[in-house]
Order: C-alpha cells, then sequence, then structure tokens
C-alpha cells in the first residue's frame, strides 16, 4: 500500500524506568520499524515540547512524520521517493516544516499540508545541509557538486567509507540565500568534504562550517565565513593527535561549542567554547567520552552519549560495541559542573540498519527544555525515547533536600 501524506499513526508509547538513575522514560516507537529523529543541530520539537518530527520507515522508505508526544499518535508529512532522512526542522513559529527531498528544499504548511518550494541548487550540484537564520529569511546551503565519485558520501553505509570520502575531496559549497529576493552567494567553494554549516544565533552575517573526515586526516575542522564570503578563518588549529568535534552554537549565541580530546594521553574529554568574535579558547568543563552532544535552549546544561569506547565513533567495532560498560546518557551542568547518569541508552552504533547514524543516540533537548529525545537499538531495531528531564532534576532536588520529605513528594508516596 503506498505511503500517504497526512496518514495517522497509532500511539505505541510504552513507559519504563532506568534501574539505576530512576529516571523516567518512554519508548516513542515501538520497534517494529527503522524510526530515528533529525539531525541534533535542527529544530526537532515544537517550541512547547508537544510535537516531534522524526522519520519512520514505511514501506521500504523513510518518510517524514510528526508525532504529538501526549499520545504517541504521528501524522505522516512526506511521501515517495528522495526524501532526506535527517534534515529537517520545524519554523521558528512552528507553523511551518522545512525538509529535503529530491533535491528541493520545502516548506510544509502544518495546518493545510500543503508545501511550496524555497529552494533547490543549481544544476550539478546535490543539496546536503541547510540551516536558517534567526528570522528564516536567510539560508545557508551545503551542497556537494554531482558526480559518480560522490555517491559513497551522499548514500553512507558503513563507517570505513568515512576515511575514503576525505581521500576523495569533492569539490564542496557553501551557499548563502535570501529567501525574499532569491539571491544567492557562494561563500566556500572547495575540493574537501564540508558539513555542519549553522548561521550564529543572533547574527545572520556569522556562517560556521567544517571540514569532515576522520580526526588525523583533515588539518582544521572548524571554520567562520561572513555571509558577503569575505573573513573566512579557522576557528583554532588542530594537531594530528587532537580530536575537535561536535561543535554547536550555544542559544545566544556568543560562544561556539566543541567536544576536545587528545587520543595520545589519559586525560578526560572536555567541553570547550571559543568567542567567534575575538577567538578566545576557554574550557567550560571536562565530560565523559561523549560522542555526541547538545546543549539546552537556555544553555545551561549538554547532554551528550557515550559508547562504552573512547575510541572516535569511526573505528569502533562490534566488538567494542558488545563488550560497552559505558554507554549512557549524561547530563552536564555547566553552572556547577556536575556531571550525572541520566539513563543506560544501550545502542551498538552500528550500522546495521541502512545508514551509520541510523543507530547512534544524538541525543537533543526538546525546545522548551523539559525532556531529552534519543535514539537507541538496544532492542533490535532503532526507536526512539524521551527522558523527562523535568521530572529527572525535580527528584533529585527533592532527595537531597529533607524538606521536600513534607510536601508533593509525601502526598504521592515518591509517583510523581
Amino acid at each position: 500500500m503506498p505511503a500517504v501524506i497526512g496518514k495517522l499513526h497509532a500511539g505505541e508509547l510504552v513507559p519504563m524506568k532506568d534501574a539505576e538513575s530512576g529516571a523516567h522514560i518512554v519508548r516513542l516507537t515501538a520497534g517494529k520499524h527503522v524510526c530515528h529523529h533529525i539531525y541534533p543541530t535542527m529544530r526537532a520539537t515544537t517550541g512547547d515540547g508537544k510535537f516531534l518530527l522524526y522519520f519512520r520507515e514505511v514501506n521500504g522508505r523513510r518518510q517524514l512524520h510528526a508525532m504529538n508526544l501526549d499520545t504517541g499518535i504521528s501524522l505522516q508529512l512526506t511521501a515517495g521517493k528522495d526524501v532526506d532522512d535527517y534534515h529537517a526542522a520545524f519554523s521558528s513559529d512552528d507553523r511551518h516544516v522545512y525538509y529535503l527531498q529530491n533535491n528541493v528544499l520545502w516548506r510544509l504548511d502544518v495546518r493545510d499540508l500543503l508545501r511550496t518550494h524555497v529552494y533547490n541548487p543549481e544544476p550539478g550540484w546535490m543539496m546536503r545541509e541547510f540551516s536558517f537564520s534567526d528570522d528564516e529569511r536567510y539560508l545557508v546551503s551545503l551542497e556537494t557538486i554531482s558526480s559518480a565519485d560522490i555517491d559513497t558520501l551522499s548514500g553512507l553505509r558503513d563507517w570505513s567509507t568515512f576515511a575514503l570520502g576525505s581521500l576523495l575531496a569533492p569539490r564542496c559549497r557553501l551557499v548563502y540565500v535570501d529567501i525574499e529576493s532569491g539571491n544567492r552567494r557562494v561563500l566556500v567553494d572547495e575540493d574537501c568534504w564540508l558539513g555542519r554549516p549553522s548561521i550564529r544565533p543572533g547574527d545572520g552575517n556569522t556562517v560556521m562550517y567544517c571540514h569532515e573526515g576522520p580526526y588525523n586526516m583533515i588539518d582544521t575542522r572548524m571554520w567562520l565565513v561572513q555571509s558577503d564570503g569575505s573573513d573566512k578563518r579557522p576557528c583554532r588549529n588542530q594537531d594530528k593527535d587532537t580530536v575537535l568535534t561536535w561543535e554547536f552554537w550555544f542559544p545566544d549565541g556568543r560562544q561556539l561549542g566543541f567536544l576536545c580530546w587528545n587520543v595520545r594521553d589519559d586525560k578526560p574529554e572536555e567541553l570547550h567554547a571559543i568567542n567567534p568574535d575575538t577567538m578566545e579558547e576557554r574550557i567550560l568543563c571536562t565530560c565523559p567520552p561523549f560522542v555526541h552532544c547538545s546543549c539546552s535552549p537556555d544553555g545551561r546544561y549538554i547532554v551528550g552519549d557515550t559508547a562504552g569506547s573512547t575510541k572516535p565513533v569511526h573505528l569502533i567495532s562490534a566488538e567494542d560495541a558488545a563488550s560497552a560498560a559505558d554507554d549512557y546518557i549524561y547530563l552536564c551542568d555547566l553552572h556547577t559542573g556536575e556531571q550525572r547518569r541520566i539513563c543506560h541508552h544501550g545502542s551498538s552504533f552500528l550500522p546495521k540498519y541502512g545508514t551509520v547514524l541510523d543507530s547512534e543516540p544524538h541525543p537533543v533537548f526538546a525546545r522548551d527544555g523539559r525532556s531529552i529525545i534519543y535514539v537507541s537499538d538496544c532492542g533490535g531495531i532503532p526507536s526512539i525515547y524521551q527522558v523527562d528531564l523535568a521530572r529527572f532534576l525535580w527528584e533529585i532536588e527533592a532527595r537531597e533536600d529533607e524538606s521536600y520529605a513534607y510536601g508533593l513528594a509525601s502526598t504521592f508516596g515518591g509517583k510523581l
């Protein structure tokens, strides 16, 4: 039966509790179909945290859906071939959804499910990623030149191709687009695998991007460039033993955060921040060996996933995954420096379901800051989970403050 836009899928919510931390978790999808949320740097939920964008395999194809997190009921938003199953986003006012299909960026009205064309690359180029300015007037599009040699990048199926992609040195470019006028400008054009474009919050004229590839095969990972193509500059130097990864803007745009560690020493991984105006760098905290991390909407917390190995993710083997002793979701409080295990994710990080990304937890905060969303294949097929963060933090405070014993915690017998 063909996939149909507007089709409703029944809720599959399963509540559970983490045995170690006591965190309350809901499995949002039933593990019958491959399901995962969108790329962590994009708006995965509505501002109130009530609806989630995610991809669900339907008749052998990944289609975009929106889930009501109270009921678990999902609405199918796309159908047909060539839907990019990682890059989609809610608009800032939650009235539209942006997604990629057939090398075109579309805007879908969530009220009537009608879509309008936003942007498509010039002939001969393939759009891979996108990012918007705060007001959504400006778009930065990351594009790769179309050729047979690039197929291994557009259809990654195994981490073994990660290094091969860097060796190919494909021609990539960043294009800055004024959506109102349709004017476009090429900011960067290089024979290098580029990735993770992002417009600085509060400053639509500054764009961050990275040189993708294994840490020991790239000279400098993190870069900034202005919207007129000027002042292209590296964020910091990088030697062959230092891993810099998972760069992100803090919500207020004042800092650029990233993970940093050295593969040849036993020092813990660190979360660093750079002031993009002065390039001053500082250490925010040490952290568990995160593979990915995300920042809370208020900038206070960092959530990250560990893989049970200190190896870079593309070097994790099936044996590493099977013997993982530290495969958890952690929360770091940047105000106090505390680190807490939120829950055990138990995911394999292995490319068993179609792409290398399907079983990676990629934890993110809902936009209201009250929950954390992540993916795990601990039950066999990648499924999506939601942690009640607000309750988790409240219960920690209740356990540490005796006065709570006389309030709600006592009244409801600890069942809140």
